[in-house]
C-alpha cells in the first residue's frame, strides 16, 4: 500500500502514524543528494508530508536539482537531533499544472504562514516557477526515545 510500511517492518509499539506525525509537524528539514561526481550534498529546505510522501521545491537553478536530474533519489531528515526520522526513497518531478502541484501549493501556503502579513508560502507558476519534487519512501528511520533511544526501521513496497 503506497505510503504504509510494508508488513513487520518494524516493531508494533512503534506506530508508523507516529512518525508521520513528525515528519508533518516540523518546519525545517535537511535534503541529501549525490552530486554526478559522487560526493555528497546536504541542503536545509521546506516541505510538506502529504499523502503519504514528502513534497519540497527549489529553484531550477540550484545544485539539489541538478543532482536530482542526474540521480533521482534522496533523503529527508528532520533538523533536530532529538526527534529523529530519516526517510530515504526516489525522487520525482511534479508537473505544474496538476492536482498534485496544487496539493503542494495549498498544504505549503498552510504550514509556512509570515507571522507578520499572514500570508502563505506559494509557488506560483510563470517565468520563476520552481521545481517541485515528490520523495515516495522506500526506507525510514527512527530514534524513539525514553530508557535509551532505540531505532525503530521501516521499508515501503
Amino acid at each position: 500500500m503506497e505510503g504504509e510500511p510494508a508488513a513487520g517492518a518494524a516493531p508494533a509499539e512503534v506506530p508508523w502514524s507516529a512518525i508521520e506525525a513528525r515528519l508533518e509537524a516540523a518546519a525545517h528539514y535537511w535534503l541529501g543528494t549525490t552530486r554526478p561526481d559522487g560526493r555528497p550534498h546536504t541542503a536545509p529546505i521546506r516541505g510538506v508530508w502529504l499523502a503519504g510522501a514528502f513534497y519540497f521545491y527549489t529553484e531550477p537553478q540550484t545544485q539539489k536539482a541538478r543532482n536530482l536530474a542526474a540521480q533521482p533519489v534522496a533523503v529527508v531528515h528532520l533538523e533536530s537531533a532529538e526527534e529523529v526520522v530519516i526517510v530515504e526513497g526516489a525522487v520525482g518531478e511534479v508537473p505544474p499544472d496538476g492536482a498534485a502541484w496544487r496539493a503542494v501549493d495549498a498544504a505549503l501556503a498552510a504550514k509556512y504562514r509570515d507571522v507578520r502579513t499572514g500570508a502563505g508560502l506559494r509557488l506560483g507558476v510563470g517565468p520563476r516557477t520552481p521545481l517541485v519534487y515528490r520523495l515516495q519512501p522506500g526506507r525510514a528511520r527512527a530514534w524513539i526515545g525514553g530508557e535509551g533511544m532505540a531505532q525503530a526501521h521501516w521499508r515501503f513496497a
